[in-house]
């Protein structure tokens, strides 16, 4: 909606969302959990990225997909 609206106020609504929910569930105690929240809030960071035109946005979303993959990978999660 804030996408085609270009209505920021929706994407911070959503940004303080994801920081609660990572509060609840997080990467480390619930990594399956934790790692759809982070990769919804890099998503979030690249939408907000492209209609801001905010490049450390899009450094933040590399950040949280690096940190996905650091707790994801095949040696602690054989399954994904």
């Amino acid at each position: 909606m804030a996408e085609i609206n270009k209505d920021k106020r929706y994407l911070d609504e959503a940004t303080e969302v994801f920081g609660q929910a990572m509060s609840i569930w997080t990467i480390t105690e619930s990594p399956e959990r934790g790692a759809d929240i982070q990769n919804s809030l890099g998503g979030l960071l690249i939408t907000m990225g492209k209609l801001t035109n905010q490049s450390g946005l899009f450094d933040k979303a590399v950040g949280v997909f690096i940190k996905i993959v650091e707790v994801m990978s095949r040696r602690r999660s054989p399954l994904v």
